[in-house]
């Protein structure tokens, strides 16, 4: 069989710039933002006319400046004075390898072996001054000679700091993150040269010297022997000025977003951050096209990030009877003193009849490559999509500096999702399961029913205790639309987060929860068993409306066939977990020292990703057979692949699908896709487990493969014709098309006559 693979597309590029003028200038910047006047960071090459000094968010920098809107400081400071202690202090300077005459700078794309490239990671390899970095030295108060270091490159201004893996530096950080480094002079005839100690406050790296590794990347590992000599000159790299990240304003709307609660409902979101917690309830004004405004009440509940210093209001409006496909104008406003009024945003109406046309995919985070700019073009500017499901992995590393990483990427993302509805479909550390949650004045809440052992206390709110295991903010905000939208609502409500379903046109709808088959899920068997009869009870209520939702369609986040998927090298926990994801799903050598770091001493894994994808295959495919599911789509792998409509294949390796049939043409098994690549760390290849495995390369049922950055569109033309295409990032060009005919609904029974 022929496996048809993509070439390597155009580059990267493709998220979109944002302007964020709701947002504070950062408090770093005492004279406030400087106005916008270096084009070439922009998209097109050009200052938008209406920048001016507002904050924003720039899709260029979104690798080096993942937490949110930032902008340049108006400076009429003077420079630092130095002193004896910090004789460096203010002064930009390159740093040279005393050895090679190599200068230190950083890598656009490249990286250390294991690592994803676009981080800005640093190496002495390179062979003048003006390819150095630019380096601010900002002295370090109380500690001699030791300053934090301030990447001055234009476009990539960066604080320095390093990372847990093998602690490899990178110019990559927020201020609050830059590392302390001791420049200590080796004095004597070596005056002026330098070795450079990390004074990071940690057992794993206070006292390490920075030194090189094989391929020359930076690292803050070594003792003194090991330790990289520099001399240090006058910068004469491109040197841009200070930046900050731009703050939250007193109650105002942020992070604003649309979620699909069924064919004519959805769930208006979004957080603010105030003073004192809303002692009204949140209100929208939303008009229907040409008609005029009403306004509807909703709930709040709070989410204090671990920090503890950050308090977030998260407020969630319903909003139903929506006529099909009708264009809605709408703002928000929480229920706080002297809260501000959003601005305007408009979103398409779901609809429950005709053509449906859905953006999907799994995997998407705050990166320069992802696809939030071709999906805005599908469905805001143009109607290409109507809605978009995102299969989980949102905002990659969401905790980061206390949950602002997570920050950032709905404020990207808001330009998209507040005028275009949505389907999240979160994980385990994601959802919301209880009886009741704290609210403050709601006309529209509703009970929120429990998943049987799957309640862990962690949310606290003003009012009253709540019950998650949502362990971000971000996890909290997607989790608790859920809950108000689909997941409390329609004909077969799941009551929880983790797993619901909705009609909207043609498709019925089905989002799966599978981590609990992987390890790293408190709630074990219960939740299983809950999950497998709620989905059952679905699928055959679901059959019931075929004539009216022909097309059955299934997504999670992890896929249950696919090149990759058997995994029999890693745990469980290691291919469900962050760490997968940067370093890759089938990583054996990853997975031993993760394993080795995060399982309790002398703890085993409580199972192998194969064990796992084998376990899922027996639970759920049965399912998809008996009520003749037609798609089953997932993410995960940071890749595109395409099944022949297939079944499990051999003992030996049940997710190695075997084909039934090498067309689409009346399928009689669920069609199989991959999607995992919307805009994830890094890409996974097609043999991460090595050769010898039985699904190194491909998998007997492979049709398509692309690991270049994409996703996916479903349209559903019909009751007999539904489309999948495969569509790049970087230019919206159709990478892979297929068409699935299928005359009779569902295509392995007869429709169920209720009596």
């Amino acid at each position: 069989m022929k496996v048809l693979a993509a070439v390597v597309c155009c580059g990267y590029a493709s998220m979109y710039d944002v302007l964020n003028p709701e947002l504070l200038p950062p408090s770093s910047c005492k004279t406030g933002c400087a106005p916008w006047t270096e084009g070439s960071i922009w998209r097109g090459g050009k200052v938008p006319t209406d920048a001016g000094r507002h904050c924003a968010q720039i899709g260029s920098l979104a690798n080096s400046r993942p937490y949110g809107a930032w902008c340049f400081c108006n400076s009429t400071t003077p420079p630092p004075v130095p002193t004896k202690d910090h004789p460096l202090d203010g002064q930009t300077l390159a740093m040279r390898s005393n050895a090679t005459g190599k200068y230190v700078s950083f890598a656009y794309t490249d990286a250390p072996q294991g690592l994803a490239g676009g981080s800005e990671w640093m190496r002495a390899a390179y062979d003048s001054n003006p390819d150095a970095m630019p380096l601010l030295f900002k002295a370090v108060e109380g500690k001699p000679h030791t300053y934090t270091l301030y990447n001055q490159w234009t476009g990539y201004e960066n604080w320095v700091s390093f990372t847990w893996t093998s602690n490899y530096m990178r110019s990559y950080y927020g201020e609050a993150d830059a590392a302390p480094f001791e420049f200590k002079d080796l004095g004597g005839d070596d005056h002026g040269k330098y070795v450079v100690i990390n004074h990071w406050d940690d057992p794993r790296s206070a006292g390490k010297y920075v030194n090189l590794d094989d391929s020359t990347w930076l690292q803050t590992t070594s003792d003194q022997s090991g330790a990289l000599v520099v001399v240090l000159e006058e910068a004469a790299g491109p040197a841009g000025g200070t930046w900050g990240y731009c703050e939250h304003g007193e109650a105002v709307p942020e992070q604003i977003n649309v979620q699909v609660a069924g064919p004519d409902s959805v769930v208006i979101v979004w957080v603010t951050f105030e003073k004192q917690a809303p002692t009204e309830a949140p209100v929208v004004s939303i008009a229907k096209k040409g008609e005029q405004p009403k306004e509807l009440q909703g709930v709040t509940h709070e989410h204090v990030t671990p920090a503890g210093d950050r308090t977030y209001y998260m407020h969630f409006v319903r909003v139903g009877g929506l006529a099909e496909r009708a264009s809605y104008s709408y703002t928000v406003r929480s229920g706080g003193a002297g809260a501000a009024t959003s601005a305007e945003y408009t979103f398409r109406a779901p609809y429950s009849s005709g053509e449906t046309k859905v953006d999907i995919y799994g995997d998407m985070g705050i990166y320069e490559y992802n696809n939030m700019d071709q999906l805005y073009k599908d469905c805001v500017e143009g109607t290409a999509a109507d809605l978009i499901i995102h299969m989980g992995d949102h905002a990659y590393n969401e905790g980061d500096s206390d949950e602002r990483r997570a920050d950032g990427y709905f404020s990207g993302f808001q330009k998209t999702v507040a005028n275009c509805p949505w389907v999240p479909v979160v994980g385990n550390h994601e959802y919301y399961s209880s009886e009741e949650l704290s609210r403050y004045m709601d006309s529209t809440w509703q009970k929120w029913g429990p998943v049987a052992g799957g309640n862990v206390s962690h949310m606290k709110s003003a009012a009253r205790k709540a019950t998650s295991t949502a362990t971000s903010a971000l996890g909290a905000l997607l989790s608790t639309g859920l809950h108000h939208g689909p997941g409390s609502v329609g004909d077969h409500p799941s009551n929880t987060s983790r797993y619901f379903s909705m009609d909207v046109g043609l498709m019925h709808l089905v989002a799966l929860d599978l981590n609990g088959y992987y390890g790293c899920d408190p709630c074990g068997e219960q939740c299983k068993k809950a999950q497998l009869d709620w989905f059952e009870e679905d699928l055959r209520r679901a059959n019931l409306n075929r004539e009216k939702t022909p097309w059955l369609v299934v997504f999670s986040h992890f896929p249950v066939y696919c090149t990759g998927c058997h995994a029999a090298q890693v745990s469980g926990e290691f291919y469900a977990s962050d760490a997968a994801e940067t370093l890759g799903n089938g990583n054996a050598t990853a997975a031993r020292a993760w394993d080795k770091a995060n399982l309790k001493a002398g703890a085993k894994s409580t199972t192998k990703a194969s064990q796992a994808a084998d376990e899922t295959i027996k639970d759920f495919v049965p399912l998809f057979d008996k009520y003749s599911v037609d798609l089953y789509a997932a993410g995960h792998w940071h890749y595109y692949e395409s099944l022949w409509p297939a079944a499990k294949g051999n003992e030996t390796c049940l997710s190695c699908a075997e084909p039934t049939q090498l067309t689409f043409e009346e399928p009689k098994v669920t069609v199989h896709v991959t999607t995992g690549n919307g805009g994830p760390p890094g890409k996974d290849t097609f043999c991460e487990s090595g050769s010898g495995s039985p699904d190194c390369d491909n998998i007997p049922a492979t049709r398509m493969q692309t690991n270049e950055f994409s996703y996916g569109r479903l349209v559903a033309h019909n009751a007999t014709h539904l489309t999948f295409q495969q569509i790049f990032n970087i230019n919206g060009s159709v990478f892979d098309e297929f068409v699935v005919v299928q005359s009779k609904h569902p295509f392995n029974q007869p429709v169920e006559v209720v009596v």
